[in-house]
């Protein structure tokens, strides 16, 4: 618990260990993390996608990326171990490619498939 809590303020976040042994329990059981993860795709697809859709002239397709980003994102997440001491960014690269991958192949198959 001390090296994530050193890490975490490494990485510029206030973190302690908290006494609240209900509050553990929701946020640590191993059943609840994939959850967690859909959740943060689902964030972080939010506020990209919209942004991204408007740059590249892309409006009507915001919904469908959005939920293609949250879904890649989140099965990438679960996929790949991070652990304290694992550099910055470690999910970024791979997550990254991961989304454009997933993006590309989507986007084709429904080319071809019009």
């Amino acid at each position: 618990m001390a090296a994530v809590i050193a890490r975490l303020h490494e990485l510029g976040f206030a973190a302690g260990r908290t006494t609240d042994s209900a509050a553990e329990r929701q946020w640590y059981r191993h059943d609840e993390v994939g959850e967690l993860s859909r959740e943060e795709a689902a964030v972080i697809a939010q506020r990209v996608v919209p942004a991204f859709a408007r740059a590249n002239d892309l409006p009507d397709r915001a919904d469908t990326l959005t939920d293609l980003v949250a879904m890649t994102s989140h099965r990438c997440f679960v996929t790949n171990v991070v652990h304290a001491d694992s550099p910055l960014g470690t999910l970024h690269g791979e997550c990254g490619r991961a989304v454009e991958q997933g993006t590309r192949a989507h986007w084709a198959r429904r080319a071809r498939a019009s």
